[in-house]
């Protein structure tokens, strides 16, 4: 059994070298048509929830969500002696978890 370890990357070539330092491979990829596909799998996810017709209540969730974590960074900028980035990367977080699920679903809604 080969320990595989990542040793190389350049560009989208990775070689994959074994324990013992020998050479067992290499993939490639293609990282547009990689996003491009993940970014059509999550519309589709998207639009299947709004078909649904339980969007009301995903948005309501995500919302819940966004408001937990404002609140668990403003507790541990107040509370703790954390970093800036923790407490306000939860803070923006949650901003966002507010603001962009319902934006999204109605753009799903005018667009399918």
């Amino acid at each position: 059994m080969t320990d595989s370890v990542l040793s190389d990357f350049e560009g989208y070539r990775v070689q994959w070298i074994d324990s013992s330092g020998g050479f067992v491979g290499h993939s490639s990829f293609d990282a547009g048509s990689f996003t491009l596909a993940c970014m059509d799998e999550a519309l589709e996810v998207i639009e299947l929830v709004a078909d649904s017709g339980f969007e009301g209540a995903i948005v309501w969730l995500f919302r819940v969500v966004g408001l937990l974590a404002i609140l668990a960074g403003l507790g541990l900028w107040l509370l703790t002696d954390v970093t800036l980035l923790i407490w306000a990367g939860l803070i923006v977080v949650g901003l966002v978890l507010l603001v962009v699920p319902g934006i999204l679903l109605a753009l799903v809604e005018l667009v399918a």
